[in-house]
């Protein structure tokens, strides 16, 4: 079997990074895993292990995973930082795909996204202590909650 050259992450980790980048646009289009599961033709619980990281997942089911979220096949490997604390490794386009349209919207990828939100992310993503995270997720999903009440 041939040797991994040193520096490069190992299938793990890269399994679980990217595992971590499917849950988060899963969650981010607002479907669960097992609507997910469904439209792919498999179970939640393989959801699970692709979000996981514990079972790799082939180049054709993450095209049907982006189509049936409802983003570019890019986009799930948007950010996707294999290296932590060496910044990264980039492909062909050097440069990040980031273009100011105003100074209260930004594009990133496909996606159009206000200046707060990018903020709120680039500060979650700060954040390591996975209750801390939960925390500020459940008081989030409170505060709109609060804001649909309020509005009814």
């Amino acid at each position: 079997m041939p040797k991994r050259s040193p520096g490069l992450p190992t299938d793990d980790h890269v399994n679980r990074r990217f595992g971590e980048r499917l849950r988060f646009c899963r969650e981010k289009a607002g479907k669960s895993q097992s609507e997910v599961g469904e439209a792919l033709g498999v179970s939640f619980q393989q959801i699970q292990k692709y979000e996981n990281g514990t079972t790799s997942i082939s180049l054709n089911r993450i095209f049907d995973f982006a189509a049936n979220i409802g983003i570019s096949m890019g986009s799930l490997f948007e950010g996707l930082d294999l290296y932590p604390g060496r910044g990264g490794v980039r492909g062909f386009a050097e440069e990040k795909q980031a273009v100011f349209i105003d100074e209260d919207e930004l594009t990133i990828g496909a996606g159009l996204y206000s200046k707060q939100k990018v903020a709120l992310l680039k500060a979650f993503e700060q954040i390591k202590d996975s209750k801390a995270r939960r925390t500020l997720i459940d008081m989030a999903d409170a505060l709109a909650k609060r804001d649909e009440d309020v509005t009814v």
